[in-house]
């Protein structure tokens, strides 16, 4: 299987098709904006279940309500770790193209999927950026394809490239070619 971006987006070129830049996400765990409050939260969650086993063990009385607390442990960790391991994870497999014709998102935990979205299916275009120029570009299609709900239940844009590196670049990159997109080959 290709490693770089570039390979992976490069196989899923149509004839005649120009790549004009690919990349990933940035690697890593991430903290998000709402960490600054769920991570406390979390780990009073756990603190109780693991002093009530600690204290089990030390008085070696070890009951059935260990078993009913385990499962409390386990959810404090997946939120805690699993969840930014995953994303993680999920972001090291994912690949970015922009092509003179479309935008390209490989990506997949399990199996690869590739989705393909024409430059002209492309509106309302934003520009997230960081301090640190990494960012997120987000848009909205009349299919519907880019949004997702959030956790409120409301209807948002869905981010087309998420926390890439010089993220100006891409969004300039991507207007231009929005620009000047040729219709595609039949």
């Amino acid at each position: 299987m290709p490693t770089s971006a570039y390979e992976q987006i490069r196989t899923e070129l149509l004839p005649g098709e120009r790549l004009l830049w690919s990349g990933r996400p940035r690697g890593g765990i991430r903290v998000q904006g709402q960490d600054g409050c769920l991570v406390p939260f979390m780990l009073l969650w756990m603190s109780i279940p693991t002093l009530a086993i600690v204290n089990m063990f030390a008085e070696d009385d070890l009951s059935p309500v260990a078993i009913v607390l385990l499962p409390f442990l386990f959810i404090g960790f997946y939120v805690l770790i699993g969840d930014r391991l995953l994303d993680a994870r999920y972001r090291s497999k994912t690949a970015y193209g922009l092509t003179d014709r479309r935008v390209i998102v490989v990506d997949g935990l399990l199996h690869r999927q590739t989705q393909s979205l024409p430059l002209d299916a492309l509106s309302d275009i934003t520009l997230h950026e960081r301090a640190d120029r990494s960012g997120t570009i987000t848009c909205t299609s009349p299919s519907g394809f880019l949004y997702k709900k959030n956790k409120r239940g409301e209807t948002v844009a869905r981010p087309l490239f998420r926390i890439v590196v010089d993220v100006r670049h891409v969004h300039d990159l991507l207007l231009e070619a929005r620009a000047n997109a040729s219709p595609p080959v039949v």
